[in-house]
């Protein structure tokens, strides 16, 4: 079984209850479009492997955007702005950066994801 097929514990309609549209399109777009997580995630290992302290979720989206190919489901936007802050506490929910100062977050409609729910859309990659 690949990492993009894997069976979790849940399922869309009930990890997106109760959440605001915003949370919800970036979960639908989060497990539509596994490959902009993968790149997301190298690129940030990538800068820490190169020393960097800090870097934004905007450069990281950004790489994604200009430096690949990657194709996604979002018929207006390659990756929207919206979902930056969602992707950056994805990121620091995995060990290896939680207890970093690698990105600074701010409130935003991405807290609308708790920290376990993070966890579930990264179980394939902790």
């Amino acid at each position: 079984m690949d990492k993009y097929n894997v069976n979790l514990k849940f399922d869309r309609k009930t990890l997106k209850f109760g959440k605001s549209p915003n949370t919800c399109e970036f979960i639908d777009f989060h497990l539509d479009n596994p490959r902009v997580w993968d790149l997301y995630l190298s690129f940030a290992t990538d800068m820490v492997h190169l020393g960097h302290k800090r870097l934004s979720s905007e450069m990281l989206i950004n790489r994604v955007r200009w430096e690949t190919m990657v194709d996604t489901t979002d018929k207006k936007f390659k990756i929207n702005n919206n979902h930056k802050p969602f992707y950056a506490r994805l990121l620091l929910s995995l060990p290896r950066f939680k207890d970093t100062k690698f990105l600074e977050v701010r409130q935003s409609c991405a807290d609308d994801l708790s920290y376990s729910e993070c966890e579930i859309l990264i179980s394939p990659y902790v």
